[in-house]
């Protein structure tokens, strides 16, 4: 995970490792192994259009709720409802 600036917001650049995230589910950002916060996505892109799911080995561009500190190596865990 890396990030970048948009809209006064930071967004995350992401690539799934296994599994898949959709933007319904609960999502926990993970700093050296240990939970940092939950997170809900406002928005989840890829190249510039809205998407809903994301699957193993895509890259995508999200921004979460509440906007908690990121750097890149960070990891989000996505927790289906």
């Amino acid at each position: 995970m890396t990030s970048f600036p948009f809209n006064n917001k930071k967004v995350a650049g992401c690539k799934v490792i296994s599994g898949r995230i959709a933007k319904k589910d609960n999502l926990i950002l993970m700093k050296d192994s240990k939970e940092a916060g939950r997170v809900k996505i406002s928005s989840m892109k890829k190249e510039k259009q809205e998407i809903v799911e994301a699957k193993t080995g895509e890259e995508f561009g999200v921004i979460f709720e509440p906007q908690l500190d990121f750097v890149k190596g960070d990891v989000l865990v996505s927790v289906a409802k």
